[in-house]
């Protein structure tokens, strides 16, 4: 759909108050350098693309949020919980499932390796390993040096579990698993690729690192919700065309906004 007519689709249905929605909505996210996604930047200041999209998103519906920073495997309990609303980067998983609404279709997107309408933004995974090893990933998931190393509690550690890989998620960021792979000189990290190319460039670990040109993984990242949130589904449902609409119209310039820390 053109984003002009979707906007006033959009805003012409939601004339209803969503002053009804007075208490802000609680949002919680990873608290790594998921650069490009989500990160804090010199300041200290939450930030990102995904950031900036459900901003504009919930800003123009007029929508109080608060965001806050936690290790994603508790941010996820939190919002199984119900302490928090939503959470914002999850990527769909059967298990998530159980607790988190996810916008419809999801789960069929996340088989075919698509991107979903509703989405915040699509997330690459790239296989980094060192120089030394001789190796590039080529697509077979069953060659690949492992350990693997993903950050707790993301979902692609369990897409890889699946097929046989032997997956090391035992540490709570990625800047750690790169310091894993360079002691102990064997296996892969697997990592956004944009967080992957700024941490590289922008230290002095380029001599050592190559990033495969290959994905090993796309996944679609939603503003999730809780299914113990006491927000209305129907304003869910605005919430998520209007992450829509702030995408297509704002993607590009984001990207170029947030090419570096």
């Amino acid at each position: 759909m053109n984003v002009k007519i979707l906007l006033v689709a959009l805003f012409s249905s939601t004339i209803f108050s969503l002053s009804a929605q007075a208490r802000p909505v609680k949002v919680c996210l990873e608290d790594s350098q998921w650069f490009p996604m989500i990160y804090k930047n010199h300041k200290g200041e939450i930030s990102g693309v995904q950031v900036d999209i459900i901003k504009g998103a919930l800003e123009k519906l007029n929508i109080k949020y608060s965001l806050n920073m936690l290790p994603w495997k508790r941010c996820l309990m939190k919002v199984s919980e119900g302490d928090y609303d939503a959470a914002l980067g999850a990527s769909y998983s059967d298990e998530r499932s159980k607790y988190l609404y996810y916008p419809k279709n999801a789960k069929k997107n996340s088989m075919l390796n698509g991107k979903h309408n509703k989405r915040v933004a699509q997330s690459v995974y790239v296989a980094i390993n060192l120089k030394s090893q001789n190796y590039i990933f080529d697509g077979n998931l069953s060659k690949v040096p492992v350990p693997v190393y993903i950050p707790a509690g993301f979902s692609i550690a369990e897409d890889l579990k699946g097929v046989g890989v032997l997956v090391d998620d035992g540490a709570k960021k990625d800047i750690l698993n790169f310091k894993k792979l360079l002691r102990g000189e064997k296996g892969t990290v697997i990592a956004i690729e944009g967080f992957a190319k700024a941490y590289i460039e922008s230290s002095d670990k380029k001599k050592f690192f190559s990033i495969s040109s290959r994905s090993v993984k796309s996944k679609s990242n939603y503003l999730a919700f809780s299914k113990k949130s006491k927000i209305k589904s129907q304003v869910v449902g605005y919430i998520w065309d209007a992450i829509e609409v702030e995408r297509k119209k704002n993607i590009t310039k984001l990207y170029r906004k947030h090419k570096s820390y």
